[in-house]
């Protein structure tokens, strides 16, 4: 329990300032840890972290300086996309792998819904790749 509390804190701490350093102490415990529900703590983590980057993205706050943001905002989102490409392409557990699955098209969604299709395109292009790979057809 204190595990889970101890990855939830990182997620929260990304979106304050701690970006790199969180996310990439959760890309090290989604792929490194020996228990897996803390690996999929931490995938599950990251994804709620993206997903929080776009939707802070679109807060009134920032919708009026939504031009000049949209660049910086979506770096992060992006490099937690990749993260989780990594975990989905590559991890020895089949669940872990799975919720990096669905953790990206969750991104994929909600990166639709705030106008981000070039962040959307990017996940989905990659589950299809991944997919086909798995079916022996790529």
């Amino acid at each position: 329990k204190a595990q889970a509390q101890a990855i939830g804190a990182l997620g929260r701490m990304a979106l304050h300032g701690f970006m790199e350093e969180c996310t990439a102490a959760l890309r090290e415990v989604a792929l490194h840890s020996g228990v897996e529900r803390s690996r999929i703590a931490a995938v599950e983590a990251l994804g709620e972290t993206a997903v929080s980057i776009l939707r802070r993205d679109v807060a009134p706050i920032v919708a009026r300086r939504r031009r000049a943001l949209v660049s910086e905002e979506s770096e992060p989102a992006a490099q937690i996309v990749g993260k989780l490409e990594e975990v989905a392409a590559f991890d020895d557990v089949e669940a872990v792998r799975r919720c990096a699955a669905l953790a990206l098209e969750r991104i994929a969604a909600e990166a639709r819904s705030v106008d981000r299709s070039d962040l959307a395109d990017a996940c989905l292009s990659f589950l299809a790749n991944l997919a086909a790979e798995e079916e022996g057809t790529l």
